[in-house]
């Protein structure tokens, strides 16, 4: 999830080199088998505020990641949670979604506070 959520913020251009170079060999049950369908997927993931890979890589996990920005509004990090895809609900997702953002307003606001550089 993380890996889609750095890309998802990348410019159009290295969205679509990247793409060029994927095999999109199925590796699990909801594996993007083309192009076309990972970039309808990285097209949400800016708008829905978080990325998810549900059985996309095997059958039987799933992971989800939130974006942690700089000061400059670039994706600079990730937080996220992976575990068993049966043991995550849609609801479920939504509640840890919800505490993922939490936790990195929580970290911005540490930074802030403490005047701690992203960048060294």
């Amino acid at each position: 999830a993380s890996g889609k959520l750095f890309l998802a913020h990348k410019e159009p251009k290295q969205i679509a080199e990247v793409l060029l170079t994927l095999g999109y060999e199925q590796t699990g049950p909801n594996t993007h088998l083309d192009s076309k369908s990972l970039l309808a997927d990285l097209k949400q993931i800016p708008k829905r505020g978080y990325s998810l890979n549900n059985r996309e890589t095997d059958r039987k996990s799933l992971s989800f990641a939130c974006p942690i920005f700089d000061q400059s509004g670039r994706i600079y990090a990730a937080l996220g949670i992976s575990g068993m895809a049966d043991e995550f609900s849609e609801p479920r997702i939504q509640e840890l979604v919800k505490v993922l953002q939490d936790t990195i307003d929580r970290i911005h606001q540490k930074i802030k506070k403490d005047n701690i550089l992203w960048h060294r």
